[in-house]
């Protein structure tokens, strides 16, 4: 939603109190945004306020981001990209198929695995910022970020290890494309799995060279975060760090 097309009022982020919604068990902590009671009473009655050219400047800017994010003609555009990506991967050979690609969910053109040093230190801000910059939230792309929920923390703790290192790097995530945390057990051909159904590996930190190697045996792309590769990758022009970063 632009920035000109509506009111956007200030929420702090609550977590549920277990891992549960209603009657569902959830995989993690679920959450939801509480909107400021104070600042939604105020800009309803700025709203109120509004005379009609605001109104219909406002209403123009909403129809102008539906059309260009959910027109025909770009629906069909992302389907086009998503099935020419598809037909144009390499085939596995017969080898390969002894170990099924690990079935990550999302449909997306491009999917870049990186293994983050959770407890230690890397170059994740990095990453974060150069995803950010090279990415918008409907690039059809996934960053996973691969995680062991035995010994890399609870889900809140990765989170907020996440929001950290964004914050370090001075980018805001929720501009980019997709960003997900594979909580995933260290057991037998995860990692072969995963680089298997992956398109380029991020390494992060000097303990990565096993996850580099599984990388090039999949015939994927060991990405350098100092050359800009990830952009090239994307084949998405990158965007200026000042538009990257506005909250």
């Amino acid at each position: 939603v632009p920035a000109d097309a509506g009111w956007r009022i200030s929420a702090e982020r609550v977590s549920f109190p277990e891992d549960r919604i209603d009657t569902m068990e959830t995989r993690g902590r679920p959450w939801l945004l509480e909107p400021d009671r104070g600042e939604l009473v105020a800009l309803l009655r700025e709203a109120d306020a509004a005379d009609d050219g605001e109104l219909e400047a406002r209403g123009r800017a909403g129809r102008a981001a539906a059309v260009a994010s959910y027109s025909w003609d770009t629906v069909a555009g992302l389907y086009e990209e998503r099935i020419t990506a598809l037909a144009a991967r390499r085939p596995r050979s017969a080898s390969a198929a002894v170990h099924e690609p690990f079935p990550l969910e999302e449909e997306v053109s491009v999917r870049v695995l990186a293994t983050p040093a959770w407890r230690g230190t890397d170059r994740l801000g990095e990453l974060l910022a150069q995803w950010v910059d090279a990415t918008t939230r409907e690039t059809s792309a996934c960053l996973y970020l691969l995680a062991d929920p035995g010994v890399d923390g609870e889900p809140e703790d990765l989170e907020a290890h996440i929001l950290s290192a964004a914050e370090s790097a001075g980018v805001d995530i929720d501009g980019g494309a997709d960003i997900n945390v594979l909580m995933e057990p260290a057991v037998p051909e995860r990692d072969l799995r995963l680089h298997r159904a992956v398109d380029a590996y991020a390494a992060l930190h000097e303990a990565c060279s096993g996850h580099e190697r599984l990388a090039r045996e999949a015939g994927n792309v060991v990405l350098e975060l100092s050359s800009g590769e990830l952009a090239a990758r994307l084949e998405f022009k990158p965007r200026s760090l000042a538009s990257s970063t506005q909250r």
